[in-house]
């Protein structure tokens, strides 16, 4: 797909660090990484701070940088899947993206073993998250089969100290201003699961059974039907989608729980692409009914667009894998975005959408463009041509 080299040039022109790192934003308008320059243009920056001391440059392009950065590596794994993918070249990028990973982890053994922090400013932070992890572990999981000797030690050292990281702490952690965090329980069966298949002890398997058991109701956890609103679907479908992928292929629980993993994924999906747009983007938020999840036709109350309708329709593809009557839904919606947008309309908040930003959000995030947006294109792009040649082989439609 030659829209995708594009973009494939354009990530690699625009996009990575000294270090492999994919950055969270850059300067949309002059196309290159953030300046205090661009602060100078976009002063009201300060007005989403964290009470970090670190630049406002610094912050932004590593905010996501797991994200990014995992998105880039997942997304090659699946190009070398495919006919004719697995090329020298593209093997080059896989191994540029995965040292991208290790670098961002290094930075967290400065803290503390297994922790895998945002690296605002390319160095140390005490910050971090549990997409973050997600994205990483997904990602060199993912990479294994294509890891030389010497990465696959890497692998094999990486997850399990990342996964015990939260498990000796029990899921506590702090978050921006919010000390001894008590992170939703959800988010860990995968990587307790994980943990379980890198090194075979049963405590982190039956750990795992146990959050599961006594949450299963709360599936999806990250339905976002709040107030009335669907709010930024794209990080909350592709979360409960990795999630639930780990726990039916990767590192499968017991079969009791497939229905109600599977069952989740298209709840998440059916809420998600209710946000995509005509014109291939997605809204930040849009009103629902909050007791159908069905999006209300309320335009003057319509939340900027922003380029991640390439995360949702990524994350609509890995879950077609698990739930077969979406398939062409998913395959139609990748094929409508991915051929709508263009590489330099990536934008974390749209610019032209500067009324509909929320009193909290900046009118400098409508002044960005976003890694995750242009690496899940590139990712979907790869899942859109292995679901392809998939739904070929089986003769499905």
């Amino acid at each position: 797909m030659e829209k995708m080299q594009e973009f494939e040039a354009y990530l690699e022109a625009h996009f990575l660090d000294e270090n492999g790192v994919v950055y969270s934003q850059i300067d949309g308008e002059k196309e290159r990484p953030l300046t205090k320059e661009f602060f100078r243009r976009h002063p009201d920056a300060e007005r989403f701070w964290h009470g970090v001391k670190i630049s406002p440059a610094g912050f932004w392009m590593y905010e996501n940088c797991g994200m990014t950065t995992g998105s880039r590596l997942a997304g090659l794994c699946s190009r070398m899947r495919t006919p004719g993918g697995d090329s020298p070249q593209v093997r080059e990028l896989a191994h540029r993206a995965f040292h991208g990973i290790r670098h961002i982890y290094e930075v967290g053994q400065e803290f503390d073993r297994g922790f895998f922090p945002k690296i605002w400013g390319n160095r140390l932070s005490r910050q971090t998250s549990t997409d973050q992890y997600l994205y990483a572990i997904y990602a060199m999981h993912d990479y294994s089969p294509f890891a030389d000797a010497e990465e696959l030690a890497m692998i094999r050292e990486m997850i399990p100290a990342m996964v015990d990281f939260w498990y000796r702490r029990k899921y506590v952690f702090d978050y921006y201003y919010v000390k001894d965090m008590v992170w939703p329980p959800l988010r860990f069966p995968s990587f307790l699961m994980m943990a379980h298949l890198y090194t075979g002890k049963n405590e982190y398997r039956e750990e795992a059974l146990r959050i599961l058991k006594e949450n299963l109701h709360k599936i999806p956890e990250n339905s976002r039907r709040k107030h009335g609103r669907l709010y930024a679907e794209a990080d909350a479908v592709t979360m409960d989608v990795m999630n639930q992928e780990i726990l039916l292929k990767t590192a499968p629980v017991p079969e009791a729980y497939h229905e109600t993993l599977r069952r989740g994924m298209k709840i998440m999906w059916d809420e998600a692409k209710q946000t995509l747009t005509e014109d291939g983007f997605t809204r930040f938020s849009v009103p629902c009914d909050p007791e159908t999840g069905k999006m209300l036709n309320e335009p003057e109350k319509f939340g900027p667009r922003m380029g991640w309708s390439t995360m949702i329709v990524r994350a609509g593809l890995l879950a077609a894998r698990h739930v077969p009557e979406m398939r062409q839904e998913a395959l139609s919606a990748a094929e409508d975005v991915l051929t709508k947008l263009t590489v330099k309309e990536m934008y974390y908040m749209h610019p032209g959408d500067l009324a509909l930003l929320p009193p909290d959000r900046p009118e400098c995030q409508a002044h960005f463009l976003s890694g995750d947006a242009i690496a899940n294109a590139l990712w979907a792009a790869a899942l859109l041509e292995e679901t392809r040649k998939n739904t070929e082989r089986d003769g499905t439609k």
